[in-house]
């Protein structure tokens, strides 16, 4: 099914995802929040102003990239990024600031986007990947050009057998479904980021889910081809 398709369903499953009504038009759903309001506003600002190749969409993982400077020169010397990963946002945070301003001007040539985890105590995955599909489809009626690449959920919890990750793994599976091969990939990295016996050592993940500076080095070498193939196929 493509993100298109998805799309009136996942608009539908806004309700279920967050467990409150959808804000209204126009309302800042973390209004509240005095951080969020001003990171989402310099986001903005930058993806206007930047006008970079890629732009990194997500919560605090991709957030995270800010801090891992060294490593995204070392992996994308010529390729500079507009980091708009906000932390603790969910999936329809991420939606809702597509479609109020991050997409003003900002025209990438390719999106990263990594989103679900924070719903995974809210949502089913379905609703999840509805969540997503969303996102991609709100993001080419914006920039039609834009490829976007959906990263997999990466892996948490220590353990193999940890609550959550058969949760992950059914999310993981909707969300490869909404790659058409094209204008959008799918790239789990899961695998790279776990031990051979399956755990999650405190060196990737210090946490067991936000990773650490070897798990942003993980990242960025597995990301490296991925996005300079789908960087060259694209036009500006």
């Amino acid at each position: 099914m493509s993100p298109q398709s998805r799309l009136p369903l996942a608009a539908l499953s806004l309700i279920a995802l967050t467990g409150v009504t959808p804000p209204r038009l126009g309302e800042f759903p973390r209004a509240s929040e005095p951080a969020w309001v001003q990171r989402d506003a310099k986001i903005d600002a930058a993806a206007a102003k930047d006008r970079a190749d890629v732009l990194l969409l997500g919560d605090s993982i991709t957030q995270g990239w800010e801090f891992q400077d060294a490593i995204w020169t070392a992996h994308f010397p010529k390729t500079p990024a507009v980091n708009a990963g906000i932390a603790s946002d969910r999936v329809e945070h991420i939606l809702w600031r597509v479609e109020h301003g991050l997409f003003a001007a900002a025209r990438p040539k390719v999106v990263v986007l990594l989103a679900g985890i924070n719903n995974l105590a809210l949502a089913t995955p379905e609703q999840i990947a509805d969540g997503d599909a969303a996102i991609i489809a709100a993001i080419h009626k914006h920039s039609p050009a834009s490829k976007i690449l959906v990263m997999a959920v990466f892996p948490s919890g220590h353990e193999p057998t940890h609550k959550r990750r058969p949760k992950i793994k059914a999310v993981n599976e909707l969300l490869a479904k909404l790659a058409d091969g094209d204008r959008v990939r799918f790239l789990d990295i899961g695998a790279q980021l776990l031990d051979k016996d399956g755990t999650l050592a405190k060196t990737t993940a210090f946490d067991y889910l936000h990773l650490t500076r070897t798990g942003y080095g993980i990242w960025a070498a597995a990301l490296a081809p991925v996005l300079a193939d789908m960087l060259s196929a694209s036009p500006r």
